[in-house]
């Protein structure tokens, strides 16, 4: 994919997700493609839908602006749950720190609301600092 995406672009988003759906469609057998969406922007539940709708069976999440417990954002999580998809989010810390503070373990509690998603923290059991400085 030319031109790549961006997590505040929502319609870089939706092309990014159709081309990895015509990657995976298919190959089911061999591929499962898992949706980028960002819940903190407007439409990103239909989004979701839609990029599931589309052959990916799942969702990759990067909370980079925003804690995932804002109300915001659950109208996604509910969306996902409702799905019964496989949730996958960033946790842990950012190599540039700065968007670390949205991403710590404890901050996702509130998906425990969400029963129907299946949901993995992924880079927890990352070494070193799970709490980015003060100074950050």
């Amino acid at each position: 994919m030319s031109g790549g995406y961006s997590l505040s672009d929502a319609a870089s988003l939706r092309r990014a997700n159709a081309y990895l759906a015509r990657l995976v469609q298919g190959h089911a057998d061999r591929l499962i493609g898992f949706a980028v969406v960002n819940p903190r922007l407007p439409g990103a539940p239909d989004d979701l839908l839609r990029a599931i709708e589309a052959w990916l069976s799942g969702v990759k999440i990067v909370p980079s602006s925003g804690y995932p417990h804002s109300s915001g954002v659950q109208p996604t999580f509910a969306e996902a749950s409702r799905l019964q998809l496989p949730v996958l989010l960033h946790s842990g810390i950012f190599f540039d720190i700065r968007s670390s503070r949205f991403c710590l373990p404890a901050e996702y509690e509130s998906l425990r609301d969400h029963s129907g998603a299946s949901v993995t923290l992924a880079h927890l059991g990352c070494r070193g600092r799970m709490r980015p400085s003060p100074s950050a």
